[in-house]
């Protein structure tokens, strides 16, 4: 038996007496699931209580019922029929309540109690915070910033996911943990599986696994049967796969899944669950460098924050982001200081990207005995819940720690390991590998350095939205000219924005959003391509940020109504997996100078491309090219690699054409592979007029 119990449920606010379940007047209806601001309650951080009335006709006295809340923010307190059946913590935890002896025939009163609240700016926020929301309740880029006036605006409180009741036999599947190990031919997947017994049976539990999105008629079996007295029972089996399909990475072979039945029969009722996995191995060296399945790959990353309301997020809308984020040659992303919803984690099984998972911790929190445990039971949660997924490349525990990174992330990386013994767990991400050259310090020509080696987890730069968005963002005498209390509660770094970046005002909104967006592409461009060439030293790079969570103007490259910005195109160019890249050493030039000093290929890719030529061509601001010339050799562009191509040295080849006009132009870079084009790249450079020759054509003014 199951029932979903979403829909409208009356609500109220203020307290109640929990004790004697005396609640509140009821005030009117609200949708659950759903974020409770963004159904009208602005301003409210709880208490909140819910109702919902509900019949169940019949009950089976063999059945045990469970009552599951996919997800609840932040402290959650449940009661049916007039007692209290259970309480939790956190926001992004499947949690549930055994309810068989409060559940009765006949209609049912389910009321939950739920608070999010604000921490006391100044002594408690932002400091020693106590709540595990990370992005969801400190952030630069959520809705006030991180001033502590409005830095906690518009809470993300509610029960924000799927409410359930079901019923199950009375031995329960409670927990299913897949752990593959490849070898040399073969692969060994063990299962740990946990029942619970809530009488003595005798239970015979069958394991079944078999393709998932390929094709094959493997299929691989084991029985076990174990007597279960009441309480708890822990089961381990291994499972040995011939000839296994491997997942990979999208960019470096087929993410191809396996499913693991697992079934057991109780009274002659047989349950079954299903749960999919892929048959991976990771690790990270002391280089920092990443292997998949033993094979070294790099990693072209982004930091992802969808929403900042997850009740509204679907399965579409995952689907539309990682489209954009395939066709930017993205191949990893960094869920950024949060947990987000299950279909996220499952489109990326299912289109092999790799998930860096930061635990909700963002900056500083206390470190009472209190607080530390609750840290450590809620990133065993994180990892068990999300332990089968095969994209989940690493767990990291805790996002620019300032003053918990000697006691609190040591903590909890010991409790992740103890959860999972074969992904790459990090205690934390800090300002070391955070690095922004051109946005906060000095300018963009510093990544010149290769700031934040080997393993660059955020850089970039902001820029404003579309003109569409930022109407739709805020009133019209906000806007222009711009009102900067306004502007910084929807993220906007003033004293970055023009005192490091230097980007110009103008004269119109369209003028400030042109001039943001080109530098914020130029920085992207030149910092990723900066990185890529220097493969080795660089093991991985993560930009921040891919789309904004809410109306804001922040770092992303797509904004919240999914527009792309400059930069999204920039980097689109700079991690094509097979890149041309051209190094220059200035972009104003003369006729006859060099177009540039050294053209190099980078191979993300596992497999060689033979001979390869170079194709190079000069466009004008009309689009009409204005030279054109093919390399007299080929090259071989080895696998997972970097290949210089030309350096032209002191006596440069490639030259910009003595009798070129002064003007703007496109330099366009293409691998060619006979007639096909295997990747291009473009390049913008100003061609100066020479200097005067005749001492007449000089003026005295």
């Amino acid at each position: 038996m199951e029932l979903l119990l979403n829909g409208m449920w009356e609500y109220a606010v203020g307290e109640g007496d929990s004790e004697d379940a005396a609640f509140p007047r009821w005030e009117g209806t609200i949708r659950i699931p759903s974020n409770w601001v963004q159904e009208g309650l602005e301003k409210i951080h709880g208490p909140v209580w819910f109702r919902r009335v509900f019949r169940i006709d019949r009950l089976n006295p063999d059945q045990r019922y469970f009552l599951q809340f996919k997800g609840v923010d932040y402290f959650h307190e449940v009661f049916l029929n007039g007692k209290k059946v259970g309480e939790h913590e956190g926001y992004f935890q499947c949690h549930e309540f055994d309810v068989t002896d409060v559940l009765r025939e006949g209609e049912n009163e389910l009321v939950s109690k739920v608070i999010s609240p604000r921490e006391e700016p100044g002594t408690v926020w932002p400091d020693r915070k106590r709540l595990i929301k990370g992005v969801f309740s400190h952030h630069d880029a959520r809705p006030g910033g991180c001033f502590p006036e409005t830095g906690q605006d518009q809470t993300t409180g509610g029960i924000w996911n799927d409410v359930r009741l079901y019923s199950t036999p009375p031995v329960k599947l409670e927990r299913c943990k897949i752990t593959p190990h490849l070898r040399e031919r073969d692969a060994v997947v063990t299962v740990e599986t946990r029942f619970a017994a809530f009488r003595e049976e005798a239970v015979t539990v069958r394991f079944r696994i078999e393709p998932d999105n390929f094709s094959s008629d493997s299929v691989y079996e084991r029985v076990i049967t174990r007597h279960m007295p009441p309480g708890v029972h822990t089961l381990y089996t291994a499972i040995t796969i011939d000839e296994p399909k491997l997942w990979w990475t999208w960019d470096q072979g087929d993410p191809s899944l396996y499913r693991l039945v697992v079934s057991h029969e109780v009274d002659g009722q047989e349950t079954k669950e299903v749960f999919r996995f892929g048959l991976r191995e990771v690790r990270q060296d002391g280089d920092g460098k990443v292997f998949l399945n033993s094979r070294e790959i790099f990693l072209r990353g982004t930091n992802y924050i969808p929403t900042q309301w997850l009740s509204r997020w679907t399965e579409k809308d995952f689907a539309r982001d990682l489209k954009m984020m395939r066709e930017a040659h993205i191949n990893a992303i960094r869920v950024h200081a949060h947990v987000t919803r299950e279909e996220f984690y499952r489109a990326c099984d299912e289109q092999g990207f790799f998930v860096w998972q930061d635990f909700a911790l963002q900056w500083s929190y206390e470190e009472s005995d209190e607080f530390v445990e609750s840290a450590v039971s809620q990133i065993k949660d994180m990892v068990n819940q999300l332990y089968n997924h095969a994209s989940i490349l690493l767990w990291c525990c805790h996002n620019e720690p300032s003053s918990n990174e000697k006691y609190l992330d040591p903590l909890l990386a010991h409790a992740v390991r103890e959860e999972d013994g074969k992904r790459i767990v990090k205690e934390s991400s800090g300002y070391a590998e955070h690095v922004y050259p051109g946005w906060y310090v000095g300018e963009m020509r510093d990544f010149v350095t290769l700031p934040g080696a080997p393993f660059v987890t955020e850089f970039g730069a902001q820029a404003l939205p579309s003109h569409e968005t930022m109407k739709s963002m805020m009133a019209e005498k906000d806007l222009w000219p711009p009102n900067w209390d306004v502007w910084a509660y929807h993220n906007f770094q003033y004293d970055q924005m023009f005192h490091v970046a230097g980007v110009e005002l103008g004269h119109r909104l369209e003028d400030f959003i042109e001039n943001s967006q080109q530098y914020q592409a130029e920085l992207l461009k030149f910092a990723i391509e900066h990185y890529r060439r220097h493969k080795g030293k660089i093991t991985g790079l993560f930009q921040f940020m891919f789309v904004d969570c809410w109306p804001g103007i922040t770092w992303s490259v797509v904004d919240v109504h999914r527009r792309p910005k400059k930069g999204y195109g920039a980097m689109r160019l700079a991690y094509a997996p097979l890149l041309v890249s051209m190094e220059r050493e200035r972009t104003r030039v003369l006729p006859g100078f060099a177009l540039f000093k050294r053209m190099v290929a980078v191979n993300d890719y596992p497999r060689e491309f033979s001979d390869v030529s170079v194709e190079v061509r000069l466009e004008d601001e009309a689009g009409r090219t204005v030279m054109e010339r093919r390399s007299d050799r080929t090259w071989d562009i080895g696998p997972n690699g970097v290949t210089v191509l030309i350096d032209t040295g002191l006596k440069p080849e490639w030259k910009v054409p003595e009798d070129l006009p002064p003007g703007e132009y496109i330099v366009v870079a293409s691998l060619v592979q006979g007639e096909c084009v295997l990747t291009s790249n473009r390049e913008s450079i100003t061609v100066c007029p020479p200097p005067k020759k005749r001492k007449e054509d000089f003026r005295v003014h």
